[in-house]
Formats: C-alpha cells, sequence, structure tokens
C-alpha cells in the first residue's frame, strides 16, 4: 500500500513538474491578459526569459505567440507566414529585387507601433534578413556572406 501511495505521489509529481516546466509560475496578471486578448485561443503553453513571458499557441489554425511583462501588459504577437500571407506591395518587392533567393523565414510582428516583417533569404553565397515596418518597401536589417 505504501508503495503504490508513493508511485502514485511520484507520478503526480512529475505531471505537476513536466506541465511547468523550469518551475515557472506566470503572473495573474499576464494571464488576465493573454485571456481578454486571445480568448479563442488554444493548445497554450508558456515560457518565460524572466524578461517577459511567452504564450505559445494556436489561433484561427495558425500558431501563434503571444509577449507579456510581468505586469500584464501586452508587448507584441508573432507569427510564422507563407509568401502569399505578405502585402501585394512587400511580395511585388522580393519577385523584383530578389528573385535570385529564396526565402527561408518571414515572421510578422504585431504591436502598438504596427506591423513589421522580417524576412530571411538565401542564396548559395549569402543571407539577408530583410524589414519591412509599416514602409511598405523592404530595408536591409542583416546580411551574412556563407564560408
Amino acid at each position: 500500500m505504501k508503495k503504490m501511495i508513493l508511485g502514485l505521489a511520484l507520478v503526480l509529481t512529475l505531471t505537476a513538474t513536466t506541465a511547468f516546466a523550469g518551475g515557472d509560475v506566470i503572473p495573474e496578471k499576464a494571464l488576465e491578459s493573454f485571456k481578454s486578448e486571445f480568448s479563442t485561443a488554444q493548445n497554450i503553453s508558456w515560457s518565460t526569459d524572466n524578461m517577459y513571458y511567452k504564450a505559445t499557441f494556436v489561433l484561427n489554425g495558425q500558431n501563434v505567440f503571444a509577449y507579456f511583462t510581468p505586469e500584464g501588459e501586452f508587448i507584441s504577437t508573432a507569427r510564422y507566414l507563407s509568401t502569399l500571407q505578405l502585402p501585394i506591395n512587400l511580395l511585388a518587392g522580393l519577385k523584383n529585387g530578389y528573385s535570385k533567393y529564396w526565402v527561408s523565414d518571414l515572421i510578422e510582428v504585431s504591436n502598438k507601433a504596427g506591423t513589421t516583417y522580417y524576412i530571411t533569404l538565401e542564396n548559395a553565397d549569402a543571407k539577408l534578413m530583410l524589414k519591412s515596418s509599416n514602409s511598405g518597401f523592404w530595408a536591409m536589417h542583416n546580411k551574412k556572406q556563407k564560408v
């Protein structure tokens, strides 16, 4: 009987530890802010880096990341996109100026200031990161030569 109780206690402890990996406790204000912004979110998981809290979840069939301060203030959301989800002018800018590159990453970041797109483009020789912030045009954010 003692072994069964001890085993059950161990299973419950492991389950609780796994559910909140790292022992992070999400502040109630951040949880409330998340629930009011994303009431239909599914498959929610939380992580932290001591500067902000990140909720990873599914909303309308898309994986989304939302960032909050410990005080519950909304910072931003981010999501991966396909190029077909870009505004037309940004898509045209890629086709006209970067046709010799392939897209390896495309992220949309939205906050109070607006929406910013980050795209990583690559070819055999270089890796570029472009950024577009409310302007409708791509600007070089970072460039690395491949070795």
